[in-house]
């Protein structure tokens, strides 16, 4: 949940070489909420869709509307090495211990 008026700081949720990715699903929004990555501002309608971030890049999130924005996030990594982009190894895993995110 992101409070009227609220922004994050610009920030990585996790480190640059390791590929993250977040799920959002936009449960309630509003035309004010805006996801800043890198050199681009959208916004995410609560419309149904959703949508794969990579939160290890630098991004923040702002809310200049006056109603809540509530977003249901779940982050994922490839334990199971299916995928070409989001694969997370036992090295990955040894590498993020201690890593202040």
């Amino acid at each position: 949940m992101l409070k009227p008026g609220s922004e994050t700081p610009f920030h990585r949720d996790y480190p640059e070489w390791l590929y993250g990715v977040r799920l959002h699903i936009p449960i309630i929004t509003n035309p004010n909420c805006i996801f800043e990555y890198e050199h681009e501002a959208r916004h995410l309608p609560a419309d149904g869709r959703a949508y794969l971030l990579k939160i290890n890049r630098i991004h923040r999130v702002c809310n200049f509307g006056v109603s809540d924005r509530i977003h249901f996030l779940c982050d994922f990594f490839d334990t199971k090495q299916k995928t070409n982009f989001n694969k997370f190894t036992e090295r990955d895993r040894l590498n993020l211990k201690g890593i202040k995110l």
